[in-house]
């Protein structure tokens, strides 16, 4: 099943409505010239099957918040598998460098901050440092030793890169 979504100006309505009484003649066109190409393209960018769901919206934002909730059910067990998942994230350092697992870690924690369960960036931070090789090992006491406002991910991030560059010499 493939739906393409693309159309980031009109999901979730990011897009502030045109305010009709600062609205030139000239902006209210091409306005709705904006909201038709967004359907537009949000409907010929789905299989046919799901077109339906979408014909009566006028509204491209409307048409992604019926997709977003067709296809992005927030339920229990979601939330569930992207923690076990965010919490089972481990570092390979035959397969991939350090900023590729920060990226990694990053993207699990934006998916949890959207599906309503944000975690507390010390988490981040400790899933940084917590999995790393024993090469590692020296940074990460030191990290350790870190006072709670440093102990940020952005931080811990150019550490653990500048660390890797010295040990790849």
């Amino acid at each position: 099943m493939y739906v393409l979504f693309f159309m980031e100006s009109s999901r979730e309505g990011k897009e502030p409505p045109l305010d009709e009484t600062t609205a030139t003649r000239r902006d209210k066109p091409e306005y709705k010239q904006r909201q038709d190409r967004a359907l537009a393209t949000i409907y010929y960018g789905i299989e046919e099957q799901y077109r339906t769901l979408i014909s009566s919206t006028t509204s491209p934002s409307k048409a992604w918040i019926i997709f977003k909730e067709l296809f992005e059910p927030v339920s229990r067990a979601s939330v569930i598998r992207l923690l076990d998942e965010f919490f089972s994230i481990k570092f390979n350092p035959e397969t991939e460098s350090i900023a590729v697992f920060i990226v990694r870690i990053r993207k699990l924690f934006e998916r949890l901050k959207n599906v309503g369960h944000p975690l507390n960036d010390m988490y981040c931070a400790f899933q940084a440092i917590g999995t790393l090789s024993q090469e590692f090992q020296g940074i990460v006491q030191i990290l350790y030793r870190w006072p709670d406002e440093d102990f940020i991910l952005d931080k811990i991030e150019i550490e653990l890169i500048s660390e890797e560059k010295l040990l790849k010499k």
